[in-house]
Order: C-alpha cells, then structure tokens, then sequence
C-alpha cells in the first residue's frame, strides 16, 4: 500500500520544487512587468504622452539632470551595509537606542526620580 509520505528515487525531492516554484514566480513576474507599459499608456495619445515626457524632461534639466546621468537611478551606495544600519537617529544597536520593553540603551524601565510611587 503506498502512502503520501512513500517516496522512491524518481520521486522529485523539496528543493526541485522549490526551484520549479522560484522559477514560475520570475516568469509572472516578467510578464507582469512587460505588461505595465502598455497599462500606464491606455487611453493616452502619442502626442499626450510625447509632450508629457517632453515636459518631464524639461523640468528635471531645470533641477540640474543632464544626458550623462541617464540611467543612474537611487541614491548610491549606503556607507554602513543595509538599509537602517549606520549613522543616523534611532539606528544601530548599544547604548541609547531604545529596544521593546526598555529605556535608555539595555537596562529594564525604571521609574524617573521625578516621579513619586503613588500610595
């Protein structure tokens, strides 16, 4: 009698799977995205969106874009690994950075001396 849980040599393993899965979401998701052009353009005619994305490149000349910068996209390489590591508030880990359930760095919360435990 064979069970769900029978496998034999030919059976295909977890990681075929997961790979045949992985692969299925990259083709959506490639087919999704070839759609999108056509979507954002319903509707528009070629001269409406020739003098939209003339208009575009305009003002974005005007905040001092040039040819030369095309295809640089983002804002460059953080210093400190991923994003939320490195310098600025609230980051990082130690001394002063608040974590659930706590106050000032690592310590348990105590009350302030300014307050007075009520009777």
């Amino acid at each position: 009698m064979k069970t769900p849980n029978d496998t034999t040599t030919k059976t295909p393993r977890p990681a075929f799977w997961l790979r045949a899965i992985e692969h299925r979401k990259h083709e959506l998701t490639r087919e999704y995205r070839k759609g999108l052009g056509a979507t954002a353009r319903e509707g528009i005619s070629d001269a409406d969106y020739a003098t939209t994305m003339a208009t575009l490149e305009k003002m974005a000349r005007n905040l001092g874009w040039d040819e030369s910068q095309l295809g640089e996209r983002g804002f460059g390489e953080r210093p400190f690994g991923p994003r939320g590591f490195g310098h600025g508030p609230a980051r990082g880990f130690g001394r002063g950075h608040r974590h659930p359930g706590m106050m000032r760095g690592h310590g348990p919360q105590r009350p302030s001396t300014d307050e007075t435990p009520e009777s």
